[in-house]
């Protein structure tokens, strides 16, 4: 049996259970609401309880974890009928603060016995550190654009007239959450004078980043030992500078792309650094001709890229998976 970890019904996750099940082989997807109980005993095997039904490691040949921060959140009713039965607010907080380490702690156990089956990744190396990569990049010879991580308005404004454009992002992911029937997604944005005129003197903790002019925006899934590539070729000045938000319009072309095979070496090399089998890259040709490394995402969407490119990535996961 093949089990997959995913946050939500998707196409790809979706494609790849049709193609496992087009080749006779089980599978099954957890979701993130999904009810699951974890049990573990020193004979050596794991098992879960999936929606009470009972699922053994030592009977599953493949595993995938498809999307990120898998926390389960259809288990959290015992959880919260245990602290409510608490009553202290204070101790509340503090004992809903372990038990959340604790289910991570416990979720990572998995990656022990995920790591000895043929898997595509595992919950160890899905939350990588994006700043750890940018300076992994780096070392390994790769261009990366300029940043800082500052609380610090002045500090801020130095690196501004030093770079002359910047932007910001998320220091973790580009996520998504929805509050009150409203969605809330995390872009990287242009940080501009009257903007920088409005930020308070301090401020949490923020990522910026030198704003790259660009040729083409790549977008790349790695899969084993190959890149898939797709880039965004901006037809106009007048695009957003995180082009997620221009797929599908007419302002860019999305083509395949093929990226320079030093470029390939280096990125390798950096996946192996992260014990990455598998990982969605962004990059940027800028126009001054350099290749400048933006991210990895070790659970990113690749959707879009695989439709636009024709790249049958759902039918390569699904032969891997069942390898």
């Amino acid at each position: 049996m093949i089990l997959i970890l995913s946050s939500k019904t998707d196409e790809i996750t979706t494609s790849v259970q049709e193609w496992l099940n087009y080749f006779g082989v089980e599978s099954k997807v957890v979701y993130l609401n999904d009810e699951l109980q974890f049990n573990y005993a020193n004979n050596g095997d794991l098992f879960l309880l999936h929606n009470g039904n009972e699922i053994k490691f030592s009977e599953i040949s493949g595993f995938w974890h498809r999307t990120a921060f898998h926390t389960f959140e259809g288990s959290y009713k015992h959880k919260t009928a245990f602290i409510q039965s608490i009553g202290n607010n204070a101790l509340v907080k503090t004992v809903n603060r372990w038990l959340e380490v604790e289910e991570r702690k416990l979720f990572k156990l998995m990656s022990v016995f995920a790591s000895k089956l043929n898997h595509l990744s595992t919950p160890a190396n899905y939350d990588i550190n994006r700043v750890e990569v940018l300076i992994s990049a780096k070392d390994l010879g790769l261009k990366v654009p300029d940043w800082i991580i500052s609380t610090n308005k002045s500090y801020l404004e130095e690196f501004y007239l030093k770079n002359k454009a910047i932007i910001t992002k998320p220091i973790g992911w580009n996520v998504f959450f929805n509050i009150e029937n409203n969605t809330y997604i995390l872009y990287t944005k242009e940080i501009k004078k009257d903007m920088l005129e409005a930020i308070p003197d301090v401020f949490p903790p923020s990522f910026f980043q030198k704003l790259i002019n660009k040729k083409l925006e790549i977008r790349i899934f790695f899969l084993i030992d190959r890149f898939y590539c797709m880039a965004y070729y901006p037809l106009t000045q007048n695009v957003n500078v995180d082009l997620r938000l221009e797929s599908g319009s007419l302002n860019v072309r999305e083509i395949p792309f093929i990226l320079p095979v030093n470029i390939r070496k280096k990125l390798v090399k950096l996946l192996d650094v992260f014990k990455l089998k598998t990982a969605s890259i962004d990059m940027i040709y800028g126009d001054d001709n350099e290749y400048y490394f933006l991210e990895i995402n070790p659970t990113g969407q690749f959707s879009y890229l695989n439709n636009k490119c024709n790249y049958h990535l759902d039918e390569k996961i699904a032969k891997f998976l069942n390898a």
